[in-house]
């Protein structure tokens, strides 16, 4: 049934029937080709959470307004477009109050991006980017990224071509300037 106020139940072997919580809503942005979200982070203190979508085609990152799902409306706040060639990952990283950085997969880079948490506003901030270099045999597929909880660096992990993890100032005076490298196992590439 494709009604979406048809709730769904799945039986299970045992006869007992699961019923999911909330509710199913489909990205469809006309100025997006394809979609395939990957990454939730909630953005603590707020009624926000970013969405990274780094599907086969268009990418995207989406401030989604959760308070606005949970009343059945329209959840999508803002987003920025990722049309090819660019690309985004499921890396997120949320510096607050007001900035986050997204993985952008094999065009080895890491975004920056500015939340207005009032207003439910998301924009690109080119100035932040952290360009990640060259990996092992080409671009550095940067993976999962994560920032200390002091906000001053980030760890940027390889999802493959790359055989470290890398550690960058998030600093005013040095921000993207690569502080260190942690050798990783060809094995634990993630």
């Amino acid at each position: 049934v494709n009604d979406p106020l048809v709730v769904h139940c799945v039986l299970l072997p045992d006869g007992h029937r699961v019923q999911p919580a909330g509710r199913d809503f489909i990205f469809d942005e006309s100025d997006l080709d394809g979609g395939f979200p990957m990454s939730v982070v909630p953005l603590a203190g707020t009624r926000f959470a970013l969405v990274s979508d780094g599907g086969i085609r268009d990418n995207a990152l989406r401030l989604v307004d959760t308070d606005s799902l949970a009343a059945g409306g329209a959840p999508v706040a803002g987003y920025v477009p990722f049309p090819q060639p660019s690309a985004l990952f499921y890396g997120i990283a949320w510096l607050p109050p007001s900035a986050a950085l997204a993985s952008g997969g094999g065009d080895g880079m890491v975004d920056g991006f500015t939340v207005d948490t009032q207003n439910g506003a998301l924009a690109r901030d080119a100035a932040a980017d952290i360009l990640v270099g060259e990996g092992t045999d080409g671009t550095y597929y940067v993976g999962p990224i994560a920032a200390t909880g002091d906000g001053q660096k980030l760890l940027v992990a390889p999802s493959g071509h790359a055989s470290d993890v890398r550690v960058f100032s998030l600093a005013t005076a040095d921000h993207g300037v690569q502080l260190a490298t942690i050798p990783v196992s060809s094995k634990a590439i993630f």
